[in-house]
């Protein structure tokens, strides 16, 4: 009997003749310090972790594990039918998918391009912001790096993502403390994108047939553009209001502390399309109503401003 499971391995068969665009020979010096990193882990991290490869789901199904215990019982028993993993494609971030064929399984699939492009920007990012804590960069000598040229690295990143959809740039090794709050950030960020497409899930948006279409002719559907983008600006809210629950169940953290982690997600769409599409709104757009949900029309007004390099973003932020 087919599972959801069964349908997500579909899917990846389908998009497997994908092309996927190499970033250049990796570099021997960022390999030899990923494996003194490997070789420093915990006894348990390393059982953990020595049968990963890069084919498998291990990202997107540790993200489902910090979710499921904050669903509701009735968000869990819908979950049920839901296989979780990524894919790479040049096409779409992430979706939402039901199949066709009789059995209503779901996925909810991302993109492994995404993951990584979060993943390298947020590292450019933090080194423009702070570049003493970078250790290694395939580029140069770390030490004579300065922060102009970890910002022109970002934007060569996002410029090669928007041309190609593929993940190349500068590669960088951070220090410890550096890595730890890069990966927090990026976490909540990765969170996002899965909540978002939950979001669809549990808004039963695949249940109505006026909403979707074929998925790239294969045998699953996905949601298909809507006039008013009401659908996506939902997920959005839902998406949101599920990582809230995570910060502040694991981490004790409010919902404020967590907004200028999906701001940086936005903005980065932002840069890879600042416009409407037929499916989502502009990212602007996004963030701007989920502002508006969570704290009214005066502070997502106020929010806007923050864009001016002249505002005080941070005391934007600071008296949420």
């Amino acid at each position: 009997m087919s599972t959801p499971k069964d349908f997500l391995e579909r899917l990846k068969t389908h998009f497997r003749f994908e092309p996927i665009i190499e970033g250049g020979v990796r570099s021997e010096e960022f390999s030899k310090i990923t494996k003194s990193e490997f070789e420093n882990f915990e006894n348990s991290i390393k059982e953990k972790l020595k049968n990963y490869n890069v084919e498998s789901d291990h990202i997107v199904e540790n993200l489902v594990q910090d979710v499921l215990p904050i669903l509701t019982l009735a968000e869990q028993e819908l979950v049920r039918n839901v296989a979780f993993g990524k894919i790479y494609n040049t096409k779409i971030n992430a979706f939402c998918a039901k199949s066709q064929d009789g059995f209503d399984h779901y996925c909810i699939v991302i993109n492994e391009g995404l993951l990584m492009l979060l993943h390298k920007y947020g590292k450019l990012l933090a080194a423009k912001g702070n570049p003493k804590i970078v250790i290694f960069c395939n580029r140069e000598d770390a030490s004579k790096i300065k922060s102009k040229d970890y910002s022109d690295w970002a934007n060569e990143l996002i410029a090669n993502y928007k041309e190609y959809k593929a993940p190349v740039g500068a590669m960088l090794k951070l220090t410890t403390e550096g890595t730890m709050q890069h990966g927090f950030i990026l976490h909540f960020q990765e969170l996002f994108v899965l909540c978002h497409e939950l979001g669809h899930l549990f808004n039963k948006d695949l249940e109505d047939k006026r909403n979707l279409t074929n998925l790239m002719d294969s045998d699953a559907e996905i949601i298909e553009e809507n006039r008013h983008y009401e659908i996506e600006y939902k997920a959005d809210s839902y998406a949101f209001e599920l990582v809230s629950r995570i910060a502040q169940q694991k981490y004790k953290m409010e919902k404020k502390h967590i907004l200028p982690f999906v701001v940086i997600l936005f903005d980065i769409m932002a840069l890879i399309n600042p416009n409407q599409s037929k499916k989502h709104p502009a990212p602007i757009d996004r963030i701007v109503n989920i502002v508006k949900d969570n704290w009214g029309q005066e502070i997502a007004d106020e929010y806007l401003k923050t864009y001016n390099p002249t505002f005080d973003s941070y005391g934007f932020f600071n008296k949420l």
